[in-house]
């Protein structure tokens, strides 16, 4: 059960995850380590900044460790994901074609639970969501979610995301190796319509 991480976004988005799955509040991981809830809330904000002793002493705590090895052939990538789309598909259900990119079975599985948390999904939604990206891969039907019309509009539901918010969401999508397009068809595949804050650069998806 490995995450790739590629940038400190990343490191900072998986350690918020971790905690959460852990079901630890930044004052509670904080005592487990002598350190206190401003300081975890920092170590969250900026893991770069973080000497390697402190950030092993939390990942230690969250049950996770760090992981340092070269990376695998591409080869060798396509064969492990295809194991782990087939066996996430026989297990749960949830995954029903071979993903067209790298996330694994891992990520996927986090991704559509931090997703259904973000966007308030049920576990339907949430599922249908991950299955139609994997299903199309970066190339969406051209029908899929862009034929609103008013009645389908009517029972959308129009889901506003704060900053922090709208930043995991965009990190889980690149996590998929999704483009902003495909991920919007997917979300609105499942009736859901994504905007984020007025004065972001990002608009509105």
């Amino acid at each position: 059960m490995d995450f790739t991480v590629k940038t400190v976004d990343q490191l900072r988005d998986h350690l918020r995850s971790l905690r959460r799955e852990a079901k630890l509040t930044q004052k509670a991981l904080g005592a487990l380590i002598g350190l206190g809830q401003v300081r975890v809330a920092e170590i969250e904000l900026n893991p770069g900044s973080v000497s390697t002793e402190q950030l092993i002493q939390v990942l230690q705590a969250l049950d996770a460790e760090m992981v340092i090895r070269p990376k695998a052939s591409e080869a060798a990538k396509g064969a492990e994901l295809s194991a782990h789309a087939v066996a996430t598909s026989k297990a749960t259900g949830t995954l029903t074609t071979s993903p067209a990119g790298p996330p694994t079975e891992t990520v996927a599985r986090l991704a559509q639970r931090r997703l259904r948390e973000l966007l308030n999904l049920s576990d339907d939604k949430a599922a249908r969501i991950i299955t139609d990206l994997f299903k199309w891969g970066r190339n969406p039907p051209s029908s899929a979610g862009f034929a609103f019309g008013p009645e389908e509009l009517k029972e959308a539901k129009l889901t506003l995301l704060d900053p922090d918010a709208s930043t995991e969401v965009s990190h889980w999508r690149e996590a998929l190796n999704v483009d902003e397009r495909t991920f919007a068809a997917a979300l609105r595949d499942s009736g859901i319509l994504l905007a984020l804050p007025v004065g972001r650069n990002q608009g509105a998806w």
